[in-house]
């Protein structure tokens, strides 16, 4: 099954990147939108192919839809030249350690930016987010450890905790940030005041034995998304 690229529209609903549309200034040039065309996304084979009308600095971002989670950021303003291209998902988190599998609902966020720095000054686009996406960690600090994976009780509340990089702490500080939290894929909590570190119980009652994933995205508030997910084990 191909998908297309997401509107703008769904993309502010999905993830909240959009700004305001920028209107021509009475003085000062505004370099156009870099528009990426021949979009498609592969949900069954991870292919992505698109095209590019000049050189561009590339955000490719993959999600679920209808209220679910980003995934992976696969490209992150990285530089393409103009033509044809196709990049390659494997199905997995940016460690290579979470499979998420295929299913028909993935989503395909594609953006673009000038090369030129100067050209980036007077860019007219909708796009926000121009750093580069927040690094953290995420952590059960109370769980025993089986092979790197976390341990829990199902008839309890478990301790989870966010640790932002000290790289990045000041400028989302500056700009506030959010933290949503997704247990294997299905929305569980958000909170629009993040804080570093971030401490929050899970309630794991109920939770069926085995093998589940917590995904967790960093959301600053303009337009950058950080994504970590960790698998733990049920007892």
């Amino acid at each position: 099954m191909k998908l297309s690229v997401l509107s703008s529209f769904f993309l502010c609903l999905f993830l909240g990147v959009c700004g305001s549309t920028a209107y021509p200034a009475e003085s000062g040039y505004q370099y156009p939108e870099i528009v990426p065309t021949d979009v498609s996304f592969d949900s069954q084979t991870g292919e992505i192919k698109y095209s590019l009308p000049e050189d561009a600095l590339v955000r490719l971002r993959i999600g679920i839809a209808k209220g679910g989670p980003l995934l992976r950021n696969l490209l992150d303003w990285e530089p393409r030249k103009a033509g044809s291209h196709t990049e390659q998902w494997d199905f997995t988190d940016s460690s290579g350690l979470v499979s998420f599998g295929k299913r028909p609902d993935y989503m395909l966020i594609i953006a673009c930016l000038p090369t030129d720095e100067n050209k980036r000054q007077s860019y007219d686009s909708p796009i926000r987010g121009y750093r580069k996406v927040p690094r953290f960690e995420v952590e059960f600090p109370d769980a025993d450890m089986d092979n790197g994976m976390a341990q829990i009780s199902g008839n309890t509340d478990v301790p989870v905790r966010i640790m932002i990089d000290a790289r990045d702490i000041k400028w989302l500080n500056e700009s506030q940030f959010e933290i949503g939290m997704y247990l294997d894929n299905t929305f569980l909590m958000e909170d629009e005041q993040g804080v570093n570190p971030f401490n929050y119980e899970l309630n794991a009652k109920g939770l069926s034995k085995g093998r589940h994933t917590l995904t967790v995205n960093v959301v600053g508030y303009e337009g950058e998304i950080g994504t970590v997910s960790i698998p733990f084990f049920v007892k």
